[in-house]
């Protein structure tokens, strides 16, 4: 063997050992998120990184990948969404993401008269509704139907909001926020987490060495939902709490004031509610009222002393 072809020869070896060494480290040292706490490794890290917009289409993972007891596959939760695999699959087909905003959606107050003639709305032969005005910006920005799928809703009032509902995400309008800000994706990924799986430690942050340090906490963020967006007079409410920190991290120990508002005009008071260790609160109240229509539901939750915010929820009394 020449000396020219054993050097080749030696150079494809060293390639491929550096190749097998590399996908072998991936599996071993998968990227940790210091910001939740947990782990992203194999095709959920190559899936995840392939988005140029990953923080803002995916959000952080809030657990770890798991196996669903219910399908025997491997999943793993996000922020905004959750990542299935499907290892019978071809490379580059294996991730697929659940469509939690199908699986979500809930009837608002419908806006009629939107059509794909409507100046500034969108549709194409196959979707079932427009996607108009700021929504279809962001809606393309984010990546169209391959990130967020279909629209399975029109534009809806819901708790107060315009909202649109897709199969894998759900778009709210913040009219307060900056312009570049005003539309941006609900947490459904931590929605669909507490409505389909019951051992909230997954979401506890995982030990690791590599842990990023933690900016000190400086702003805090509060989403509240209900259980039920509809519900028959008398019936019990369970309301949903989440708390945040700025770094994403859940926040323990914030205190949370509920002020519930009746349509007959009457108003109760829930204080003294702190989160748990995954940042979690529920609480429960008789919907009691004389009148139907919209129940609101405020939420305000302090932290140390400083610290301070508020959102606001609402579902419908009927009969």
């Amino acid at each position: 063997m020449s000396g020219k072809v054993h050097t080749a020869v030696l150079f494809v070896i060293l390639i491929l050992t550096l190749t097998v060494q590399s996908a072998v480290a991936q599996e071993l040292y998968p990227n940790y998120i210091g910001e939740t706490g947990h782990n992203l490794g194999g095709e959920f890290f190559t899936y995840y990184y392939a988005n140029p917009f990953y923080k803002t289409v995916y959000g952080n993972p809030i657990t770890e990948a798991i196996i669903d007891a219910n399908t025997g596959r491997t999943v793993q939760y996000f922020e905004y969404v959750r990542f299935e695999y499907y290892p019978e699959n071809p490379p580059g087909s294996r991730v697929k993401l659940t469509p939690v905003g199908q699986k979500l959606y809930e009837h608002g107050t419908y806006i009629p008269g939107l059509t794909k003639d409507t100046p500034n709305c969108y549709q194409q032969d196959h979707w079932d509704y427009p996607v108009c005005h700021s929504f279809y910006l962001f809606y393309l920005h984010l990546g169209g139907e391959e990130q967020l799928g279909q629209p399975v809703s029109g534009l809806e009032y819901l708790r107060g909001r315009l909202v649109q509902f897709f199969e894998f995400g759900q778009l709210v309008w913040y009219p307060e926020n900056p312009l570049e800000s005003e539309v941006i994706l609900a947490p459904l990924g931590y929605k669909f987490f507490y409505a389909y799986e019951t051992n909230y430690r997954l979401l506890e942050p995982e030990d690791n060495d590599n842990i990023i340090y933690r900016e000190k906490i400086e702003k805090i963020d509060v989403t509240a939902f209900p259980e039920y967006a509809v519900l028959s007079k008398d019936e019990t409410q369970l309301l949903n709490m989440i708390a945040k920190d700025n770094n994403g991290s859940p926040l323990s120990k914030a205190s949370l004031f509920i002020t519930i508002k009746f349509p007959d005009g009457r108003v109760t008071q829930l204080n003294n509610i702190t989160t748990d260790s995954h940042g979690l609160a529920q609480v429960a109240f008789t919907a009691s009222s004389e009148e139907f229509g919209l129940v609101e539901v405020i939420v305000r939750m302090t932290y140390i002393t400083s610290l301070e915010d508020m959102t606001v929820t609402s579902f419908r009394l009927w009969y």
